[in-house]
């Protein structure tokens, strides 16, 4: 069984993608137990048991790994689905520089349809199904679904300028409807989260307070501290919110942000207790992530100031390594 793991792994590496700790952690178990039972040891059925939970951590470890993988590409179709919007709109009411050209709209129609198929998918197949709403799963079904279709095809259909742009308007505003759903049925704490941006804090603040709230959650967990779920939710959506403005603030709206904000929202809204562990490797996760992001953004810049990188803006436990890996870049 640990040689057909190790051979899975190697054949299919993008499944054990996010999961390569339970991966390694599964095959040590496992290589306990097989010796175990070589040796008929005392601990042998002790073993055999934990490597049992181990890969039934690491099974569980994937699928959580692929709802999230699923998720984030949701996010990316809605993302793209504005923008399809904002290209339609623009032929509907062109500005004095001149609309968008035929070909761009009549190309646009057809990857809204495709768009539209695909979220379609997510509202109502699993894993993601169970994660959305019922308003987005009402937008795309039955009727109303072959009618945005129509929509879209009657505007490729168009014999004139006039023509295109009332039918552009027209599948615009249906369009619309759809994105507004796809946020009326979002996960929960994500709605919220949204919802966390009064205070106008600053991006970088805003990020760190969500890895702080983080880590005194996590420092409670450690202490067996008792909390109350309501208290615990309370004050794991605070962060979720905080982590949410300023990482799409600093960094935009990346496939890796976003799988990381939903990884947290699924602990969140896991039945179960929050576990210290799988939140301290959240933290982690987090902490790389901006550090990275904040190098390849800075690389990706060919400017001087680049050099004079505000300190502030990047997380508390990391600021003085990266501080000074700046400094050096300066130097050469």
């Amino acid at each position: 069984m640990q040689k057909s793991l190790t051979d899975f792994e190697q054949l299919h590496p993008r499944s054990f993608k996010g999961t390569q700790a339970e991966a390694q952690q599964t095959q040590d178990a496992m290589a306990k137990a097989a010796e175990s039972l070589q040796k008929k040891g005392n601990d042998a059925r002790t073993s055999t048991q934990a490597a049992t939970q181990q890969m039934e951590k690491l099974s569980e470890a994937m699928k959580n790994d692929t709802t999230g993988q699923q998720l984030a590409d949701a996010y990316k179709m809605k993302q793209m689905l504005d923008n399809q919007i904002k290209t339609l709109g623009q032929c509907a009411n062109p500005g004095p520089g001149g609309g968008v050209s035929d070909a761009e709209v009549d190309r646009t129609a057809g990857e809204a349809r495709e768009t539209l198929n695909q979220l379609k998918k997510v509202a109502e197949q699993e894993p993601t199904r169970d994660a959305f709403g019922p308003p987005l799963r009402a937008a795309l079904s039955g009727t109303n679904k072959t009618e945005l279709d129509s929509k879209l095809a009657r505007v490729q259909l168009a014999q004139d300028q006039p023509a295109r742009q009332q039918r552009a308007g027209e599948a615009k505003e249906a369009l619309s409807k759809v994105s507004k759903a796809f946020e009326d049925s979002e996960p929960k704490a994500m709605q919220m989260a949204q919802k966390t941006d009064s205070l106008k804090q600053g991006e970088q603040e805003s990020f760190n307070q969500g890895i702080s709230e983080l880590e005194s959650l996590l420092k409670q967990l450690e202490d067996n501290r008792q909390m109350s779920p309501g208290k615990q939710g309370k004050q794991g959506r605070e962060a979720l919110g905080n982590l949410k403005n300023g990482m799409r603030a600093l960094y935009g709206d990346t496939e890796r942000g976003t799988q990381l904000l939903l990884k947290l929202d699924q602990m969140l809204n896991d039945e179960k207790a929050l576990d210290a562990n799988d939140l301290k490797s959240l933290i982690s996760e987090l902490q790389h992530f901006s550090v990275e992001t904040a190098d390849l953004m800075s690389r990706r810049e060919d400017k001087p100031e680049v050099t004079n990188i505000d300190p502030t803006r990047l997380p508390p436990a990391y600021r003085g390594r990266i501080t000074k890996y700046f400094q050096r870049l300066s130097e050469k």
